[in-house]
């Protein structure tokens, strides 16, 4: 089943100085194949959902390894079996409603 993942791996322990744990988990998920796309929040990723398990796992163990001694992760998974649709076709869809100004804004919509 394919499924799009947002991360959010949060060290603790090391102080203020998040980077470097924070480089090696998203470096660990480029390794275990996956196209990590890194945003201010947290990392999102799209796969199988064993390869995103997989990508979770290894990224955990890197920020360790990286020198976090606690790891705080954060995940939501979405997966849909009635088509196929990527993140970016998701963002489109809402810009596509953002420029049209038919588009309902009120709550009821």
């Amino acid at each position: 089943m394919r499924v799009s993942a947002d991360i959010q791996i949060i060290p603790i322990g090391v102080g203020v100085r998040l980077g470097a744990p924070i480089a090696a988990a998203i470096r660990a998920i480029e390794g275990a194949g996956l196209q990590p796309v890194t945003h201010a929040h947290g990392t999102s990723v799209e796969g199988e959902l064993d390869a995103v398990l997989e990508a979770l796992r290894c990224a955990i163990e890197a920020a360790h390894i990286a020198g976090a001694p606690r790891v705080s992760t954060a995940v939501k998974i979405g997966s849909r079996t009635d088509r196929e649709q990527s993140d970016a076709q998701r963002l489109e869809s809402v810009r596509r409603h953002l420029q049209d100004p038919e588009t309902p804004t009120d709550a009821g919509s």
